[in-house]
Parts: C-alpha cells; sequence; structure tokens
C-alpha cells in the first residue's frame, strides 16, 4: 500500500505533466483501456476527457460501441482526430454488454487492461499510481484498484462508498481481499475492484463478463484464484449514480437486467442466486490451485451458502402450533368397545 486514503478530484482537461512515451519502442501501449458504451452522449464527452487526461500516457484507449443510435461515434471521432491513442470499433448491433465489455478485452494489446465506464470519471494519476504498483509488486499480484467515491448526475461528490462493510463481516480495507470476502461483498461494492488495472494475462485466462446477472462477482473471484487483489488507499475512481438513464430504466428489473446483458436472454430468467452459486463453484473447479486450496474455496462457498438459508429461515413467519390430532376411529370398533 502506497500511502494514506486521500481523495484526489477527477480531471477532465490534458495533464500538464505526461508520464511515459505515447508508446513503447515495439509500438505497442503498456496498458490498454476498454470503454464500452451504448448511447452514452451524455457523459462520454467527459469521461474521455478524463482517460486522456492521464498523467501516465502510454495507454490505447479501445472504445467499443454497442450499435448506439445518439451522437457517440460523432463524440469518438472528434477525440479520434486529436489523439491517436482512441480506438473506435462498432457493434453492428446491440451484442448486449456482457459481450461488449468483452469486445474491449479482445481488442486490448497492453501488458495492463482496465475497464472505463462511459459515464465514470478517474483522478489524473489513477493509471500512473496503479502501474507503479504492479509494476514494483510480485507476479501473482493480478489487480490493483484505488477506492471508489460516488458522484451524482451533475458530479458532485456522494458518500464515500470505498470502504464499506459486507453483509457478513466489517472490512477497514480491501487490500488483498480474498475469496472468502469477495463472496460476501455486496454487489454494489464490485465495480471498485472491477474498474481497477488488470493484469491482460491474467484477465484472459477467466471467462470474463457472463450473460447472468452478478458475473462481475465471479470474475473477480476467479481472479482472486489467479492470484492477489491489492489496493491503493487512494479515491482515485468516480463512480456515477443516476437513475434516469434508459440503461438503468430498462435493467429496472431482472429480466430486463438479463436482456441488458444479452439481447437474446428472452425466455424467464430464474433464481440469479442460484446461477451466482453455480457459477462459483465452477470458478473453483476449473481453477489450478492446488486440492487443499480448492477444498478450502468450496467450503467457503458452502459456508457462505449455508448461513444465507438459515438467514431467510429466521425470516419466515413463526409456524402456528400443530393441534393435537384426533385419532379417527372406524364405526365397527367403536361398536366393538361399546
Amino acid at each position: 500500500m502506497l500511502e494514506s486514503d486521500s481523495t484526489q478530484l477527477p480531471s477532465t482537461g490534458t495533464s500538464a505533466a505526461p508520464i511515459g512515451a505515447a508508446t513503447s519502442a515495439a509500438g505497442v501501449p503498456r496498458v490498454s483501456i476498454g470503454m464500452p458504451v451504448y448511447n452514452g452522449e451524455r457523459y462520454l464527452t467527459e469521461a474521455i476527457a478524463a482517460v486522456l487526461g492521464q498523467t501516465f500516457v502510454d495507454f490505447e484507449l479501445i472504445i467499443c460501441d454497442n450499435g448506439s443510435t445518439d451522437r457517440t461515434a460523432d463524440i469518438v471521432a472528434d477525440f479520434a482526430r486529436r489523439d491517436p491513442r482512441v480506438s473506435y470499433h462498432r457493434n453492428p448491433t446491440n451484442i448486449g454488454a456482457a459481450k461488449n465489455f468483452n469486445r474491449c478485452v479482445e481488442l486490448a494489446r497492453g501488458e495492463y487492461f482496465r475497464w472505463a465506464a462511459h459515464d465514470d470519471l478517474i483522478a489524473p494519476t489513477l493509471i500512473e499510481k496503479c502501474v507503479t504498483v504492479l509494476d514494483s509488486a510480485p507476479a501473482h499480484v493480478v489487480t490493483v484498484y484505488p477506492r471508489r467515491q460516488f458522484i451524482h448526475h451533475d458530479g458532485s461528490h456522494s458518500r464515500d462508498a470505498g470502504v464499506d462493510n459486507s453483509d457478513v463481516e466489517p472490512l477497514a480495507t480491501y487490500h488483498k481481499i480474498s475469496f472468502r470476502q469477495i463472496i460476501r461483498l455486496p454487489g454494489w461494492t464490485i465495480p471498485m475492484l472491477e474498474f481497477g488495472l488488470h493484469r491482460l494475462a491474467a484477465l484472459r485466462k477467466t471467462r470474463l463478463q457472463g450473460t447472468y446477472r452478478a458475473s462481475d462477482i465471479v470474475l473477480m473471484c476467479e481472479l482472486s484464484l489467479l492470484g492477489e487483489l491489492w489496493e491503493i488507499p487512494e479515491t482515485l475512481f468516480f463512480q456515477r449514480l443516476h437513475d434516469d438513464s434508459p440503461e438503468w430504466e430498462q435493467r429496472g428489473d431482472l429480466q430486463g437486467e438479463a436482456i441488458w446483458l444479452d439481447p437474446s436472454n428472452t425466455q424467464a430468467v430464474g433464481d440469479p442466486g442460484r446461477r451466482l452459486f453455480r457459477e462459483q463453484l465452477q470458478a473453483v473447479r476449473r481453477s489450478k490451485v492446488g486440492c487443499v486450496t480448492k477444498a478450502a474455496r468450496y467450503l467457503d462457498l458452502a459456508t457462505y451458502a449455508g448461513s444465507k438459508l438459515l438467514r431467510r429461515l429466521r425470516m419466515l413467519p413463526p409456524l402456528r402450533p400443530a393441534q393435537r390430532a384426533v385419532p379417527r376411529v372406524s364405526p365397527t370398533i367403536r361398536s366393538f368397545h361399546a
């Protein structure tokens, strides 16, 4: 961990102190930043400017447009004309959010990779500080991420959600967060880890984003099975909260979210909790960890599933006392004893 907790405000302009060459000697950037977008014109300019304003400049910005019908293409084209680090890739049709996220990874060329949402902001030194940590960390460290602060639709700060409680135990820090802790995290904390800087080679060993709810939790579980996840105790990531966008209106229920993830998800959605559990079991099964570690991870999942089941049972209304059953005696027997 590098320094004490602090908050660095995002920037939407070009940095005055760039670090690193624009591209490496081999012409391949050290960092790939993937920005999936669909109809993101409202915040896209601000988000792209925050990425291009990084103090670390040896990166490529891969923008994957999921068939937008607004001004997204024009906005990206304007940036691409002015900055060769920006590349634009448009899907002919909407392939769903999950596949569009994964498309960014497929196109990446750098040693490190970070997703960037089209409506979020980052501080000017986020990439620099994450690269510095990964460069100096052991090879088994696969992901580095800063703390996060929520912002409103207008960019004003909301509450700091960088350090919060899981639904089982309080977390004073997310540094070196374990598999056991990840499966207990509430879903809204996962983007802080997911939008960190990852070793691209490690990320490509996972199944990436799935077309089911909470697949990002499974992704972080898989990364934790590949190595350690380290936190930078500084607020450099600013996640936007807004519920007035068409995307969030579509994701208002389970079926809508399923279609948002994959337009072919037209059948009724089953229990997302059961699907999540199955996928987490599959993540452990396919991992390359030793037998003892694998058994421990299965035990983590079983223990957590049992605790959730017990919690649900405790929430059920108490059963009414059973009335004492009165045995029915046939008329023949009654007459025999009369």
